[in-house]
C-alpha cells in the first residue's frame, strides 16, 4: 500500500515509499493513475495522511503511559491488518519481498516522526491557538 515514486510535498510516508517499489519490495498491479504514479493514489494521498491527522489531534496527551503505548500499538495494527486484507483479496497491492512486520514497523516510525513534527511544530508558535493557551475566534 505504501510504495514507489512519490510525488513531491506527500510527507513522511513518502520518504521510504521512493526506496520499496524501485527495489522490488511491493508492487501495485491496479493503479488509479498508472501513467503519473507507481503507488496506490488514495492511500498516499488520503487515507494515510487523514490517519496522521487523526492519530495526533486525537493522540491520549492527558492520559497514562498504557493509554499512549496503547495509541501507538493500535494504529500501525488496524492499518497492516488492513493491507494483509487487501494484499490477500484484492489486486490492489502485491508483497514480493516485503512482510507484515515491515509495515507495521515502519508506520509505527512515521506515526511518531508526525506526532513530534507536529510537537515541534506547536512549540514554534505557529500551531493552533488552543494548543497555544489561547482560544479561537
Amino acid at each position: 500500500m505504501r510504495c514507489g515514486r512519490s510525488g513531491g510535498g506527500r510527507g513522511l510516508a513518502a520518504g521510504s515509499n521512493r526506496t520499496r517499489r524501485p527495489y522490488g519490495l511491493l508492487a501495485y498491479p491496479v493503479r488509479e493513475f498508472p501513467q503519473a504514479t507507481f503507488t496506490s493514489f488514495s492511500f498516499e494521498d488520503f487515507i494515510y495522511p487523514a490517519t496522521c491527522v487523526a492519530f495526533t489531534l486525537r493522540y491520549p496527551e492527558r492520559r497514562g503511559v498504557w493509554a499512549k503505548l496503547g495509541w501507538y500499538v493500535f494504529f500501525p495494527t488496524w492499518m497492516t491488518a488492513l493491507e494483509i486484507g487487501i494484499e490477500r483479496y484484492t489486486d490492489l497491492v502485491r508483497s514480493i519481498h516485503w512482510s507484515w512486520h515491515w509495515t507495521w514497523l515502519t508506520l509505527l516510525i512515521t506515526f511518531h516522526m508526525t506526532r513530534m513534527l507536529y510537537l515541534w511544530f506547536v512549540e514554534k508558535g505557529a500551531g493552533p491557538p488552543a494548543a497555544k493557551g489561547g482560544t479561537s475566534s
